[in-house]
């Protein structure tokens, strides 16, 4: 007996009938020669984008997406072997090119406001172009107070303000550091350790200990803060702070110095007066001064006082 079938998860009967959907499909796979071409531009400087993802989804979810990566010259891609049937095209820009905004077909920013390209059996679909316009990026640092230092591993997801939905997560790094890019103008919130039962993506950790927070500083998708953004920004600062504040710490420890005594000017003796002598008043004898007088028709004289 299977480990499957003692834990009760799957009868055999459903079992089986898997593996006959999968044998079909990949024939049906084998006999599909439909496909899906264009080319990729940067709408900013009008030039070709190597390296750039273009997935077909099937609309439907009968099958997974075919993709393909523009090539290094023209910008140009061309997704085959597809079956006949709906199509949603999402262009990703590619870790080389990270200043650029992700974007369904026809210059949609959004899945449900995509052109659907509706795929003859056989069919080649030709003039499937993007041109990718300049994209922002939101970052920011993971860290836990208890503990006193950033944390790794944790996952950070933008999401679309106007209908949120998950976008694009990064995990931070031994730094505790983030960075989210690909995002075109709009509006977005962040979350930090999403939950996957909650979003219904598989790939979200649920063990890392930490709960899903939403900047800033919210607890619910509804009441997370929505930032607008532009074309070619970088936002720093998304961050969040994990437990509680380390023990507080009060001032250093001050010696209180005695005040220094005020000392009383000195006087001179008699016969003396300060005078500034060599930038310091010192006391010096006192000098007879002789006067002045101013005779008419005669020079002056000095006189002794």
């Amino acid at each position: 007996m299977t480990a499957m079938a003692r834990r009760g998860a799957v009868p055999a009967v459903a079992v089986l009938a898997t593996l006959c959907a999968l044998v079909l499909f990949a024939a049906q796979a084998a006999a599909a020669t439909g496909s899906i071409s264009g080319a990729v531009t940067d709408a900013d400087a009008n030039l070709p984008v190597a390296g750039a993802e273009v997935c077909a989804w099937d609309v439907g979810g009968a099958a997974p997406p075919a993709c393909a990566l523009t090539q290094s010259d023209d910008g140009t891609y061309a997704i085959e072997g597809l079956a006949a049937g709906d199509y949603i095209v999402e262009f990703w820009p590619g870790e080389a090119n990270q200043e650029l905004a992700r974007q369904f077909f026809d210059g949609a920013r959004r899945w449900e406001e995509a052109e659907v390209i509706s795929l003859a059996d056989g069919e080649a679909r030709t003039g499937v172009d993007a041109d990718l316009e300049l994209g922002s990026t939101i970052a920011g640092n993971v860290f836990d107070a208890t503990l006193g230092r950033s944390v790794e591993g944790i996952w950070v997801c933008s999401i679309d303000a106007v209908n949120d939905e998950l976008l694009i997560c990064d995990k931070t790094n031994v730094n505790g550091n983030y960075g989210i890019p690909f995002l075109p103008t709009g509006s977005y919130k962040v979350v930090f350790s999403p939950d996957a039962r909650d979003w219904g993506v598989g790939f979200l950790a649920e063990d890392d200990g930490y709960p899903t927070r939403f900047w800033n500083e919210a607890s619910s998708v509804a009441d997370a803060f929505a930032m607008s953004i532009g074309p070619s920004w970088f936002v720093g600062g998304i961050d969040v702070r994990y437990g509680a504040p380390p023990p507080a710490v009060g001032p250093p420890a001050i010696t209180l110095l005695a005040s220094p005594q005020v000392r009383k000017p000195r006087r001179c003796k008699k016969g003396y007066r300060k005078k500034l002598v060599r930038g310091k008043r010192r006391c010096v004898r006192r000098k007879h001064r002789r006067r002045k007088q101013h005779r008419l028709g005669a020079a002056p004289r000095f006189l002794v006082g």
